[in-house]
Order: structure tokens, then C-alpha cells, then sequence
């Protein structure tokens, strides 16, 4: 079983209530761990975050911030103390479905929003 907690749930805490149920429902299962990696949030006052938010309303896209189930690149690096973040062009209904595509326009976009991040990461002005 593949279980993706968000923030503020535990590896413990789902382990309790899968063998809760399990006693719950009279089944007789083991429930181990094969992997598992804690949920992360980059705080909104971290450089990057500010950085994203700053470019975007310049804009006009007022980005969510937010935590998602998953392995991304970010998570990795957060975890080695280097903060990341999660963006991607495209829509989400078709993310990482058959036929996932991502419109040109979108990838333009993006591009100005990456480069207007990394300049302003790097010393640069919005």
C-alpha cells in the first residue's frame, strides 16, 4: 500500500490507524515499512518563496503555496538543507495522465517567471 501523509500526520500515526482498523475490522495483517520520507513545507518568509511570489504578482498570477503528497526534487533538497520549490507548466488535470501535454504558451510563461526568480535570487531587481 502506497500512503502519501501530508504535513502534520506521522509515519507512526498512520501505522496506529491501519492497525487499528485491521483489529477493527478482525483481519490479520502485518503492516511494515518498505520506505518512507517525512513530509515538508518550505517556511513563506524562506528567499526562494518570497522570490516566487514577488515575480508572479509582477505577473499577475497570484501562486498557492502549499504542501503535496509525493517525491518531487525539492523534497529531496529540502532534506539536505537546500531550499526547493515545486512549479511546473501545464495544467494539473493532465499531469502525469496518457497523452500529459504542456501548451507552448505555458512553457514561455513559465520561463519568464523561472528567469524572473533567479535574477532576483541572484542580486537582480523585480
Amino acid at each position: 500500500m502506497d500512503i502519501r501523509y501530508p504535513l502534520g500526520m506521522s509515519q507512526e500515526g498512520v501505522i496506529s490507524q491501519l492497525k487499528s482498523l485491521s483489529s477493527r475490522l478482525g483481519l490479520d495483517v502485518e503492516i511494515g515499512v518498505i520506505f518512507s520520507i517525512e513530509p515538508h513545507l518550505l517556511e513563506e518568509e524562506n528567499p526562494l518563496v518570497k522570490a516566487f511570489k514577488q515575480i508572479a504578482k509582477t505577473m499577475g498570477v497570484n501562486l498557492k503555496f502549499g504542501t503535496m503528497g509525493g517525491i518531487t526534487l525539492a523534497k529531496n533538497l529540502y532534506f539536505k538543507g537546500i531550499p526547493g520549490v515545486v512549479h511546473s507548466p501545464g495544467r494539473d488535470s493532465v499531469a502525469h495522465q496518457p497523452n500529459e501535454y504542456v501548451e507552448i504558451g505555458d512553457l514561455f510563461f513559465c520561463s519568464k517567471l523561472w528567469a524572473g526568480v533567479i535574477y532576483q535570487i541572484l542580486g537582480g531587481r523585480s
